[in-house]
This record gives structure tokens, C-alpha cells and sequence, in this order.
């Protein structure tokens, strides 16, 4: 199911903080995400005991997949990248209609990595 035109935002140029990376797209907060592949957690994270979020803009095309994307925070820095550069290309969205025409739009999403949880552990 589309979303409507009343959730997209005109691009905005700058920094990562809800501006536009991929310029001269409308940018859609709050995109519903569709699929969201399996994000395996890093063996190099667990053994650390880390936690981590990445933040990720996506240029999604008419249909909703991933055109392209890019990473634009990560904390801590490079230790989740990989499993995000691997199934970023795999997330879907749901379609925007922009004037009653399908349209290809930017949003930004927010993954967060928790440890998982040990048998036995409280």
C-alpha cells in the first residue's frame, strides 16, 4: 500500500540530522518499512558485550526498493557496518505517491544492536 503525498517533506541539503542526502528527492520521515531482513549480530560485537544503532539513509524507487544507500552514523564506528551493508539492499518500502504519480523518495532509518541474550542469563 502507497503512502500519500502529506508524508513527504521537500529535500533539504546538509548534514545527516534529517537533511537529504540524495538531493532533489522529497524526503519521507517515518517510511513504513515492509521487509526488514535478518540483521545478524556480529560475533566481534557479542564477544565484546556491545551494543550499537546505525543510522542508514535509503533512496527508495517507485516500487519501494532500495535504489540506493548509505550509512550515515554508526556508533560505535565500523563494528556493525558489514551486517547493515550486507542486508541494506534487501529492505523494502512502502511506495509513495507524489501528485497521484508513484515517487521515488529518501528516508532515513535507525537500526539498533543489542546483545543477544545468553541461555541462563538473567
Amino acid at each position: 500500500m502507497a503512502f500519500a503525498v502529506a508524508a513527504l517533506l521537500p529535500a533539504v541539503a546538509g548534514g545527516a540530522d534529517r537533511a537529504s542526502i540524495f538531493t532533489g528527492l522529497p524526503f519521507a520521515i517515518g517510511a513504513p518499512v515492509t521487509h526488514q531482513p535478518p540483521l545478524p549480530y556480529p560475533v566481534e560485537a557479542e564477544r565484546r558485550g556491545r551494543e550499537g544503532t546505525v543510522v542508514v539513509a535509503f533512496l527508495v524507487g517507485e516500487d519501494g526498493v532500495p535504489e540506493r544507500y548509505r550509512i550515515i552514523e554508526s556508533d560505535p564506528p565500523l563494528l556493525f557496518d558489514a551486517v547493515v551493508n550486507a542486508a541494506a539492499p534487501e529492505f523494502r518500502f512502502a511506495p509513495a505517491v507524489r501528485n497521484g504519480k508513484p515517487a521515488r523518495y529518501e528516508t532515513h532509518i535507525t537500526l539498533n544492536f543489542r546483545p543477544p541474550r545468553r541461555e541462563g542469563a538473567k
